[in-house]
């Protein structure tokens, strides 16, 4: 899916919303997981039709439109108090990549942002000023394959879960303390305790993989022999 497809199909989600259409909401999001609304999503777009059309809305019959106003704004602010430095999270400029936050600031507009480190080792894509109001935390969901991930003292490279036996399967892996290369070995990991790895774990399983005279084609997900230099 291309971008402009991608843009058309999230237009259409936000005219459902506004519409006030969530069973098309829902459909869509179930087809196209991609374009899944964040909670702050709902909550901004519920608030701006209360602010603009509020008085004309049947929905205030029964509470003030001052009232609902500021409980939507309280939503807001608990949702942008809901992340915490250190997390991992989602950042939709770059979907494909986990982000970890190293510190909060404020935009020029004085909204709330945060530095975001790329975690997927790539030069030039961390996020200084990325609104809070768009990142969604990581879940174990989000993890694919290829990914480089922990679970206690070990890191991996993720290959997918085995849903009968009930453990993570990997390429390869190593524990931190432990400079060994187990190659094809299922991670006998309880998948909720899974997470991405930092840069040091990263280099750490790259550091015993290149020892044990292997290379990682990320590529191809391959584990080969290193070529000697002649």
């Amino acid at each position: 899916m291309n971008n402009s497809e991608l843009d058309k199909i999230i237009a259409l989600r936000n005219k459902f919303i506004s519409d006030g259409n969530m069973t098309a909401v829902e459909a869509l999001e179930k087809e196209f997981p991609q374009i899944k609304a964040t909670e702050f999503d709902i909550i901004r777009t519920l608030l701006n039709f209360v602010e603009i059309y509020g008085e004309d809305s049947a929905v205030f019959d029964k509470a003030p439109k001052t009232m609902c106003i500021d409980w939507l704004k309280r939503q807001e602010e608990a949702l942008v108090n809901h992340f915490h430095k250190g997390e991992f999270v989602i950042n939709p400029c770059y979907p494909d990549d986990v982000f970890r936050i190293r510190e909060f600031n404020k935009d020029y507009n004085g909204d709330v942002c945060c530095h975001l480190e790329n975690l997927n080792g790539l030069e030039g894509h961390d996020c200084e000023f990325c609104p809070v109001t768009k990142i969604r935390h990581w879940t174990p969901e989000d993890a694919k394959d290829g990914d480089i991930m922990t679970c206690g003292q070990a890191i991996f490279i993720y290959r997918g879960k085995d849903e009968e036996k009930g453990v993570v399967m990997s390429y390869c892996s190593t524990l931190f303390y432990r400079p060994m290369l187990f190659v094809g070995e299922d991670n006998q990991c309880n998948i909720g305790d899974m997470c991405p790895a930092l840069p040091q774990e990263r280099e750490r399983l790259f550091e015993v993989i290149e020892k044990a005279g292997r290379t990682w084609d990320a590529k191809n997900k391959t584990l080969s022999d290193k070529i000697p230099n002649r």
